[in-house]
């Protein structure tokens, strides 16, 4: 399962379709709220351990605000509801949540965090982009409301009424390979050193295998056979999914697109793993990209 991936956590469907979802939650359970900051969340240390902060609805409930809330899902009676208090100051929002903390990027935090609440803040964050995405309509411009505890904005005007749903933008990781070598990848943002496999967005009209054919040619010149699906990955960055595949390429003869790409390197077993030691850097360990070339290197 990939670090942002949570399978615990249902959902609650049924109790999405009632208004006073937020009332429900706190009168049949435990209700766990989850605080957001303009991007970024509650971190406090404990033990040289980082602790994502959570808050009783008891201490922070007055504060809550349903069309600023999301219901994320229970585990068992216990339900998580996602809060954004951004519109506070941080004077204000240290005075409401009490305890000492720090504001954090989940994507400087993920790595240090346990897999179940990783996938909570992800869900989190994604939600509130999108809502910060859609809070005017995209028809005729009116506001948009709250709905569905979160998952769903709806036009205010009557004339409209128009419905967005949340989304997210498919992207396709290719990790290119023969029995014997695999072809990785610097992007001209990345520093010296620091490799991994190609990606790119799903476009309109095609399919994943489609995808995965066109971006390889584009990037590198190769055409591929798509060996196999590996696996996806939610990814808040900001609300994407990664859908890893593994491919096989028809030749070695790279033909690199400068613009998106600043080098490429074909590397056996060995020469990577002696790379490895000398510095070379690869996706982190929670990622799919990098799953596929731990695979790999094993085989």
């Amino acid at each position: 399962m990939s670090q942002f991936g949570e399978s615990e956590l249902r959902r609650a469907t049924a109790l999405r379709s009632s208004d006073r979802w937020l009332e429900q939650c706190v009168r049949n359970g435990r209700c766990v709220l989850l605080p957001y900051w303009n991007g970024k969340f509650l971190v406090a240390t404990e033990d040289g351990r980082a602790a994502v902060v959570y808050r009783d609805w008891v201490l922070l409930g007055a504060c809550v605000e349903a069309e600023k809330s999301a219901l994320l899902g229970f585990k068992g009676r216990v339900s998580y509801v996602a809060v954004d208090l951004s519109g506070h100051s941080m004077e204000s929002l240290r005075e409401i949540v009490g305890g000492s903390w720090s504001l954090n990027d989940l994507q400087d935090i993920s790595h240090c965090l346990p897999r179940s609440d990783a996938s909570l803040l992800a869900y989190a964050k994604s939600l509130f982009y999108w809502m910060r995405r859609t809070a005017y309509c995209g028809v005729c411009s009116s506001r948009t409301r709250s709905r569905s505890a979160g998952l769903l904005r709806e036009c205010t005007s009557s004339e409209c009424g128009m419905k967005y749903f949340p989304s997210v933008d498919p992207v396709v990781l290719m990790f290119i390979a023969t029995r014997d070598e695999c072809l990785l990848a610097r992007r001209c943002e990345w520093p010296v050193g620091q490799f991994g496999t190609l990606a790119g967005f799903v476009e309109p009209g095609e399919s994943l295998e489609e995808a995965v054919q066109r971006e390889v040619l584009e990037e590198v010149g190769l055409l591929v056979e798509v060996v196999r699906y590996h696996s996806s990955q939610p990814w808040p960055f900001p609300c994407s999914l990664m859908i890893g595949f593994e491919v096989r390429p028809c030749s070695r003869n790279v033909r690199l697109d400068k613009a998106e790409l600043a080098e490429t390197r074909w590397f056996t077993r060995t020469s990577l793993r002696v790379e490895r030691e000398r510095g070379l850097r690869l996706p982190a360990e929670s990622s799919v990209a990098r799953q596929m070339i731990d695979e790999w290197l094993e085989g």
